[in-house]
């Protein structure tokens, strides 16, 4: 195999685990959220959580950046734990993988 097959390959396996990984972190940060709605309705705005509504597209935008980066430090791990740094593009490596100088 050649280097680019190896980082289509590798690239559609990361899409893959965003996609994964994505739906669990927001539905985890979902599920503590309604938890919190159910444990004290009068915080956020009684039974119906019409106050907890408001604030779900920020509750959305903070699972994402939980999620990107998860992301980005386990693919910066399968990187260097299965040396890949020159199996890949050197491109997709400098995105992940930052050395210490």
């Amino acid at each position: 195999m050649t280097v680019q097959e190896r980082t289509f390959w590798f690239n559609l396996f990361v899409i893959v685990f965003n996609i994964i990984l994505g739906i669990l972190v927001e539905g985890a940060v979902l599920g503590l959220c309604m938890l919190a709605v159910k444990a004290y309705p009068g915080v956020f705005g009684g039974t119906d959580g019409s106050i907890a509504s408001s604030f779900l597209p920020f509750i959305l935008l903070a699972g994402l950046i939980i999620a990107m980066y998860i992301s980005v430090k386990c693919i910066s791990w399968i990187i260097e734990k299965f040396h890949l740094e020159d199996k890949l593009d050197e491109k997709l490596v400098k995105r992940y993988v930052k050395k210490e100088l």
